[in-house]
């Protein structure tokens, strides 16, 4: 099994989540994954639940800066926005500052920084989104 599951069920909402650390070897599968969504050339929208990862190698978020690269020259830009559901940790805080200060994303970005006791995934993320916009960082594209 790999460390992530997209799900199309609701499209054009797809989400994803981690259900484990990224392995090395799976890396390029899900890349190839995200990226093919835009052959189904409708807009859509992401929300992911990393909520698995305490960490990631360097490596790991360089080629996520590269991947976001190749996919801010898509035209038309189908990704219309992200929601990333991350734990709040100084360790993601600064990957996460590490990722946008090397590029911008492809397109609006919102982070919601969960919290230990919190219940929030990617079944509610949405709800909360709409109700307390606010306690979500907001990078844009």
């Amino acid at each position: 099994m790999v460390f992530y599951t997209f799900d199309y069920t609701h499209f054009p909402e797809v989400r994803i989540v981690f259900s484990r650390n990224i392995r090395n070897d799976e890396v390029d599968g899900f890349f190839k994954e995200w990226f093919s969504i835009y052959k189904f050339n409708r807009d859509f929208h992401m929300l992911f639940d990393i909520t698995t990862l305490h960490s990631a190698p360097m490596k790991h978020v360089i080629t996520l800066v590269k991947f976001i690269n190749k996919l801010k020259k898509q035209k038309p830009q189908r990704l219309k926005y992200s929601i990333i559901i991350i734990n709040d940790s100084t360790v993601m805080k600064f990957i996460i500052k590490t990722a946008m200060t090397l590029t911008s994303p492809a397109a609006d970005l919102y982070l919601y920084w969960k919290k230990q006791d919190e219940t929030v995934n990617v079944d509610n993320i949405k709800q909360l989104f709409m109700e307390k916009r606010l306690d979500f960082q907001h990078f844009p594209s």
